[in-house]
């Protein structure tokens, strides 16, 4: 992405607190004991959920033997590169993907076991003719990983890969990258399953030929035993017009029943003169409830409280510390902690 993305990565740091105000009665609104119960059982809830999934033994063994697997087939196929490349990264989970020079997946079909060749693999049978089966070296145990259903039509490119340890499969991933010519933009998708757990990933990056505008969209589901314990969805758009950027975010979380919705709509010159809460909006609610806004106060630098509906106000990090880690890391924690620690003005 541009140098532009980072500023604008930079306001949606800077929405992640924020400061929604709309009216309230007694019918659409939490009152401050509800939203801290609230609040807090659904960050422990959220912390437990994700350590447990990043902790688990098919975690760990699906984040190893996958990456193995890719680095195998990447390269198997490094004297052959192309442009075809699948990659995602999900931060919450600190869970990230990359299989190169997908295309010429028809030239290395067969089954392939560990060798001293320069790659470490020798084809030992061009069966079967429309999968890569790779076995891997002893170490690993009793482990392989299947690539099949590959296919390369209508600008899109897509393969599955399963991975089986002692002849059970541990994991099945499916993905695929599209290239849309007309907008300029390239939209991934991907599934993972591995045991109790499941990831959805989908983005959508435009890379205008005028470089003077940018968007990306991304959507992420977490789900555990089928039912989802986090999701996350945003939307960024830049514009730059007349020596000016202009911002739009748009972005909604999910922990459990708590909904987090961000909006932000600005431009360079009212980032510089204007009161963060005037363009930065962020709210909390469940089931169609008010539960509380992020909001901004200034000293000498801005810091970030949560506001509960009857005015009283708390550090966040107190308040919903899982929750806290995950938006920082989320996707820009470089930028944020210049931001939340000081170093923004």
């Amino acid at each position: 992405m541009r140098t532009n993305r980072i500023t604008l990565l930079v306001l949606l740091a800077l929405g992640i607190f924020a400061f929604y105000a709309c009216e309230k009665n007694d019918d659409d609104f939490l009152s401050k004991d509800e939203a801290e119960q609230l609040i807090k059982l659904e960050d422990k809830e959220y912390g437990r959920n994700a350590d447990r999934m990043k902790f688990s033994d098919s975690y760990s063994d699906t984040l190893d033997l996958l990456r193995v697997s890719d680095y195998f087939f990447n390269e198997l196929t490094s004297n052959q590169y192309d442009d075809s490349y699948i990659e995602f990264s999900v931060s919450e989970v600190d869970f990230s993907y990359e299989l190169k020079n997908v295309n010429q997946f028809n030239n290395i079909t067969g089954t392939w076991t560990p060798s001293s060749s320069w790659y470490g693999f020798t084809r030992t049978s061009t069966t079967p003719s429309d999968k890569v089966i790779i076995i891997y070296p002893s170490d690993y145990g009793n482990v392989k990983a299947t690539f099949y259903d590959y296919n390369n039509q209508n600008n899109t490119i897509s393969v599955k890969v399963k991975i089986e340890k002692n002849n059970a499969v541990i994991c099945n991933l499916t993905c695929s990258r599209t290239e849309n010519t007309q907008e300029d933009s390239r939209k991934t998708n991907a599934t993972i399953t591995f045991g109790s757990y499941s990831i959805e990933y989908e983005e959508s990056d435009y890379d205008y030929s005028n470089e003077d505008k940018d968007k990306d969209i991304e959507k992420i589901i977490i789900k555990k035993d089928n039912k989802v314990f986090f999701s996350k969805t945003y939307n960024i758009q830049w514009e730059y017009l007349g020596g000016v950027d202009y911002y739009n975010i748009v972005s909604k979380w999910t922990f459990g029943n708590l909904e987090l919705n961000l909006n932000v709509d600005t431009n360079s010159n009212q980032i510089d003169n204007s009161d963060r809460n005037t363009f930065i909006n962020f709210s909390a609610s469940t089931k169609g409830k008010k539960v509380g806004d992020f909001v901004y106060e200034k000293d000498e630098l801005w810091k970030v409280l949560f506001k509960f509906t009857n005015g009283e106000k708390v550090e966040v990090e107190g308040l919903m510390p899982q929750i806290y880690e995950c938006l920082k890391h989320n996707p820009y924690s470089d930028i944020y902690w210049d931001i939340y620690d000081g170093g923004y003005k």
